[in-house]
């Protein structure tokens, strides 16, 4: 089935051992589940935005597998869990994905130094993925 969200596989008919007299199918599979986001990472140990070009900027960068679309949200966050930054909130086709945070809240204003959270989430018709990383700002 070619629109299944599936992994294909192809299907020939016929026998595949002759010692083996029966039509069942036998389908092996490990238990762990298939992730939609994955290699979540940040691109620098620690955003220094004082305006030197040294760590300005600082990459969040992650994989959509699995999936042809996914409804993504790329949020920073204080350590409370309020919202700083909204960097995407946007649908996001399969693969390489690459958000930068320039240490700047919603109104434009440099956050004050300190540990934030990046959270990154991942909706589709079958699951919601999220993770979540420290993002400490220092200068």
């Amino acid at each position: 089935d070619s629109e299944s969200e599936n992994l294909p596989q192809s299907i020939e008919s016929g026998d595949v051992r002759e010692d083996v007299d029966t039509n069942s199918l036998q389908v092996f599979a490990t238990l762990e589940r298939l992730e939609v986001l994955a290699d979540v990472r940040l691109l620098s140990a620690a955003l220094t935005p004082n305006g030197d070009d040294v760590n300005d900027r600082l990459g969040i960068a992650f994989n959509l597998l699995f999936v042809e679309e996914a409804d993504v949200e790329v949020d920073i966050l204080d350590p409370a869990g309020r919202r700083v930054r909204r960097l995407a909130g946007e649908a996001r086709i399969r693969g390489a994905q690459l958000e930068w945070w320039n240490g700047e809240d919603e109104a434009g204003q440099v956050v004050p130094p300190g540990v934030y959270l990046v959270r990154i989430r991942a909706r589709t018709q079958s699951e919601d993925a999220a993770a979540v990383l420290t993002a400490p700002v220092v200068y």
